[in-house]
């Protein structure tokens, strides 16, 4: 993990204040550095930057810090080292503090969302072997094999199902209407 910039909270409060929608507005301030000035009075601060894939990104305190990374510190403190800040539903854009959460390496790993390009069943942990689907999990850096199955389906809900004990909340479903109850 890239190590964070600290995030300058005081400052932070200072330049800023928080719209429900998932922004951080500028303030008017004349008592803080240049680059923090009445002209952005009332601004949405932050730009996507394609750089790191997607985020929005704020430049204060002389440098680049992550929008949602903003936004939780602002509403919960300092950020400890090593914790990333995950977005629940996976969308990069949606920075409402309901949707943030602090997560370890493994556990945002665990609710990271996409297919990698050479997937051909549509399903995450799910992949053909000898004419049927054979479903496996990621887990402690390890992967168990769950079973092989006729259909997909049924191959993606017992990976749902194994995702859900292994990663509880975090756990990245192909299916989302599978809820623990359901296994």
């Amino acid at each position: 993990m890239k190590k964070q910039r600290n995030i300058p909270l005081g400052l932070v409060r200072a330049a800023f204040w928080y719209d429900e929608d998932g922004y951080l507005i500028w303030r008017a301030r004349k008592d803080v550095p240049f680059y923090i000035n009445t002209r952005l009075e009332g601004v949405r601060a932050g730009t996507r930057a394609p750089s790191l894939s997607g985020y929005h990104v704020v430049i204060i305190d002389g440098g680049p810090h992550q929008l949602h990374r903003i936004i939780w510190a602002y509403h919960n403190g300092p950020i400890p080292e090593g914790i990333f800040i995950d977005h629940i539903d996976g969308n990069k854009s949606n920075n409402k503090i309901d949707n943030l959460r602090a997560a370890t390496p493994s556990q945002n790993g665990a609710s990271r969302k996409g297919l990698p390009s050479h997937n051909t069943s549509g399903f995450v942990g799910v992949s053909r072997s000898k004419g049927k689907w054979q479903a496996q999990i990621g887990y402690q850096g390890k992967y168990k094999y769950i079973g092989t199955f006729e259909n997909k389906d049924d191959a993606a809900r017992a990976r749902d199902a194994a995702a859900i004990k292994a990663h509880g909340e975090f756990a990245y479903l192909n299916l989302p209407t599978n809820t623990p109850e359901e296994k």
